[in-house]
């Protein structure tokens, strides 16, 4: 029995394509601990254009949902209202 191919969306691809190599663009430039600077990603403590870190692939929550968690790329707490340039929504 043949499996058919998994079709790749559009958004998919993009994100294949374009972000991901941008992170990894980003990641060859990390400081202290491997992780870039706040400054260096433009990172704030409030929301951009409705993008926050609590819908971001690489942040991860702390204890509480209001509390600071950590990100793959960013140094230090991250709050989860937070925003930086390397935002990637994740896909739920």
């Amino acid at each position: 029995m043949k499996s058919e191919p998994e079709k790749i969306s559009r958004r998919k691809a993009l994100v294949g394509f374009i972000v991901l190599p941008a992170l990894a663009g980003i990641a060859a430039d990390k400081t202290d601990g491997g992780k870039a600077s706040k400054a260096h990603l433009a990172y704030q403590s409030s929301p951009h254009l409705g993008q926050r870190c609590a819908n971001c692939r690489v942040f991860h929550a702390g204890k509480t949902p209001a509390a600071p968690g950590t990100c793959d790329l960013v140094q230090g707490a991250i709050s989860p209202n937070g925003w930086c340039r390397v935002f990637v929504a994740r896909a739920d």
